[in-house]
């Protein structure tokens, strides 16, 4: 399987399977984005330690269905880092 290939079947995952999806009660940090050239709009929401690291993270929005899925892999990948 080449690159390619596993990029497609990542973002046919994440839009059968959405991940991280709703805003929640615990979020102290918020964000949004809007690309207007992807059609996309997100808002991310953070819940943010002492240290300013992130605990948890959600996602709320609307796009296609590549837009969405890298919104989701991206807050996986941001969980325990420090806030940008």
């Amino acid at each position: 399987m080449d690159l390619k290939d596993l990029y497609q079947e990542l973002i046919l995952e994440h839009g059968k399977n959405p991940r991280k999806l709703g805003k929640f009660e615990n979020f102290n940090k918020d964000a949004k984005d809007n690309n207007p050239l992807r059609g996309a709009k997100v808002n991310v929401y953070l819940e943010l330690d002492e240290k300013r690291k992130i605990d948890d993270n959600r996602i709320e929005g609307s796009g296609c269905a590549r837009a969405m899925s890298s919104e989701a892999i991206r807050t996986d990948r941001m969980k325990k880092k420090e806030e940008v």
